[in-house]
């Protein structure tokens, strides 16, 4: 027995030797722990604990257990740290690829992700791989965030441009500024920006794939109105072409149809020119004719010359047979008694689409005076939104005369700008601003002319005159008045002249003048009453036609008044009152005198 261990009792000696052994195993339990053998530093631990717990020493229990949960958590951060080494590599590769593809934003997110999770916890500056893509991130992301400041500032900047350029629906500067944005806009992490501009992008797609539909659209009207000859209407359809690519920038196309449109001046140059010398020829023939014929204000005459031998062969010199034979010419050289007039209307709305429409339009008959007609032109804005301009043609047949306009039924004081052409007058109506679905009506209420065709020889050639004479209302209703002289001023004899007047329907005729000559049989047909004249041969003279015409539905009136004076005067005499009976005779033939005298 040591002498220190004297008084002590035998617990207490049982004690001082566990203390040596577990100091022993704490030397060895410490070892383990310093080469991070941690499960064997827990089996010391334990072994420690069982000692302790057979010699009663309990705080050695609680500083053991302590250890061991020490050793544990030591042992699992050991684990953790190893997985994280593997993780930093992952993430060191993983962070290097999005950095190379240009993937900043995630490459930062990536790393502030694994810094929050692992940075408490660890010094990731001690992992390598950890430190190595973090230290790469950072110094990327300072450049990073430098460049989105710079784009930003020239997005703004081109912002304030397209804005303007929108404004001004200026969609060139539009397309110029979106070609350099894009660009800026896929480098930009801003998301608040990016979808800004996200918006502005689909508005010029939208806008292209609206122009080209305008396009396809206009494209197809052009060849639909050029295989039609409707050429100011296809020209129309090819500026709209070049308008919008103009707007969407589409070069190739502004080539093509700049070329098409030079082309189509071109014809319609020609075309104009054209209809611009015969309008003049036919003017200027009828200006020969004005000390020929008394020509009515609004109608034009028409004067056709052909070879005499060609029509009418070899002539025996016998009147009567060169007058029957051309007479016979009237069967296919008659002026013409049209029916219907023809109308055509152009137009634009406000979008720059062109509609041309053609119709002929019957002339009808007042049911209770037929000799009164009328005829309604005009259309509906076929669009769904303003016309921002159209022109009404209108072409009344020379047969017709014009008594009153109305334009959606108000009275017009005046015609709109008007032009003789050869088939009639040409009326122009420029009409603005007409709302969608809107009608505009113009009504015309026309009365028919008497209608001429005079046909003669004159040297060698066959003259065939057509003309049209207005009929003028005497003081009596339903009378009138037509007065046609045919001087022959050529200076030269005139040789088998034949005239032929159409009479319009339902009319009364009866002719004042010439008294002296004798019409052939009046041919009734569906166009009138035909009263041809076999003038033959004529000099340096006037002939005077005058007819006077009665409507038809007046003779009723005529006969009711003409029976109750007859019967008055007949009743006059009857009771002795000759006077009385005198005045009411007188009166009947007051009345038919009027109308015939």
């Amino acid at each position: 027995m040591e002498p220190e261990e004297k008084g002590l009792t035998e617990e207490e000696r049982a004690q001082i030797k566990a203390l040596h052994v577990i100091d022993e195993l704490v030397i060895v339990q410490n070892n383990h722990y310093m080469l991070g053998k941690y499960d064997d530093a827990i089996k010391i631990a334990e072994e420690i604990i069982e000692h302790a717990k057979n010699n009663n020493l309990m705080e050695l229990v609680q500083e053991q257990e302590t250890y061991i949960r020490q050793m544990h958590a030591a042992k699992e951060k050991t684990k953790r740290l190893t997985a994280l080494k593997e993780l930093s590599e992952m993430k060191r590769m993983k962070v290097f690829e999005l950095l190379n593809a240009g993937e900043d934003v995630k490459a930062h997110q990536i790393v502030e992700d694994f810094k929050r999770e692992f940075g408490s916890e660890f010094d990731l500056n001690k992992i390598t791989p950890a430190r190595i893509f973090i230290s790469k991130e950072s110094e990327n992301w300072v450049h990073f965030v430098k460049k989105q400041g710079s784009l930003k500032e020239e997005l703004n900047l081109l912002e304030k441009l397209i804005l303007k350029a929108k404004e001004q629906d200026d969609m060139k500067a539009f397309t110029i500024i979106m070609d350099q944005a894009r660009p800026l806009v896929l480098d930009l992490a801003i998301e608040e920006i990016t979808e800004k501009w996200n918006v502005f992008d689909k508005e010029y797609l939208e806008f292209m794939n609206l122009m080209n539909e305008q396009i396809a659209f206009n494209e197809k009207k052009f060849l639909e109105n050029k295989e039609n000859k409707k050429l100011d209407t296809a020209l129309t359809c090819c500026e709209n072409i070049i308008e919008r690519a103009q707007k969407s920038g589409n070069e190739e196309l502004i080539t093509k149809y700049t070329r098409v449109i030079q082309d189509l001046k071109d014809q319609i140059e020609i075309q104009e020119n054209n209809r611009k010398k015969q309008l003049d020829m036919l003017q200027e023939r009828a200006e020969l004719l004005k000390g020929i014929l008394n020509i009515d204000e609004n109608t034009l005459p028409l004067v056709e010359e052909f070879s005499i031998h060609d029509h009418l062969g070899d002539l025996s010199g016998d009147i009567n047979e060169t007058l029957d034979k051309i007479g016979s010419l009237l069967n296919d050289h008659r002026v013409e008694i049209k029916k219907e007039i023809s109308s055509k209307t152009v137009l634009r709305s406000i979008s720059g689409e062109m509609l041309e429409l053609e119709k002929n339009i019957h002339v009808e008959e007042d049911n209770d005076e037929p000799t009164n007609y009328s005829v309604q032109s005009g259309f509906k804005n076929p669009f769904n939104e303003l016309i921002e301009e159209s022109i009404l043609t209108d072409l009344i047949p020379y047969n017709f005369e014009i008594k009153q306009v109305r334009y959606n039924r108000k009275p017009v004081p005046e015609l709109p700008d008007k032009k003789l052409t050869k088939d009639g007058l040409e009326l122009n109506w420029k009409l603005e601003n007409i709302p969608s679905r809107e009608k505009v009506e113009v009504s015309y209420d026309l009365r028919r002319r008497v209608s001429r065709t005079i046909i003669f020889m004159l040297k060698d050639q066959l003259k065939i005159i057509k003309m049209h004479s207005n009929l003028h209302s005497l003081d009596i209703d339903g009378s009138f008045d037509v007065k046609i002289p045919f001087t022959n001023s050529f200076g030269f004899l005139l040789e088998g002249v034949v005239v032929e007047d159409v009479i319009p329907l339902y009319y009364l005729h009866f002719v004042k003048e010439p008294a002296r000559l004798l019409h052939a049989p009046i041919n009734n047909t569906n166009m009138g009453d035909l009263i041809k004249w076999n003038i033959g041969t004529m000099k340096s003279e006037t002939l005077n036609y005058h007819y006077r015409l009665l409507e038809i539905y007046k003779i009723e009136e005529i006969k009711i008044n003409i029976e109750e004076w007859d019967a008055k005067g007949a009743e006059a005499i009857k009771q002795g009152r000759i006077n009385d009976a005198i005045n009411n005779f007188m009166r009947i033939k007051n009345l038919i005198s009027n109308y015939i005298s």
